[in-house]
């Protein structure tokens, strides 16, 4: 007997992004000289850092050399940063870990407790005709 897990993870319903929430925090603060609404931007080179998307303008910036503990370090991503470094979370949802689910949808699994199926694909040979000239159709199965 084996244990399927089917790890959905949902956000809250009208919860704010937490990378968002952090980037907004800056709204009040003069940057440059000036006051801009902050959105949260992706640093594929820096994951962990706050950077942000100043809105209606083309620039980011970085506005902390870290985010908060626990701040996911990408988009559909678990892994989450801590001390500002991106760490690995695994299927189990524990930190460090690096546990994947598997081909057969088990958290941690080898693949080797799916149920294999095979299908061996055949076709009959036609039908008769349904009328003895002209306009009659013939037909064949297909065979699994």
């Amino acid at each position: 007997m084996s244990l399927l897990l089917v790890l959905i993870l949902e956000a809250c319903p009208d919860s704010q992004d937490f990378r968002a929430a952090q980037c907004s925090a800056y709204n009040p603060v003069p940057y440059r000289g000036r006051l801009y609404e902050w959105l949260p931007y992706q640093d594929p080179e820096d994951p962990c850092s706050l950077t942000c998307h100043a809105k209606s303008y083309s620039f980011v910036a970085k506005l902390a050399p870290s985010v908060k503990d626990g701040t996911r370090c990408r988009e559909g991503s678990l892994d989450m940063c801590v001390q500002g470094k991106c760490l690995p979370v695994g299927c189990d949802l524990q930190l460090g870990s690096e546990k994947k689910v598997d081909e057969c949808g088990v958290c941690g699994g080898d693949g080797s407790s799916c149920r294999r199926l095979v299908y061996v694909w055949g076709r009959t040979p036609f039908s008769p005709c349904s009328v003895s000239c002209g306009g009659g159709k013939a037909f064949r199965n297909s065979l699994h």
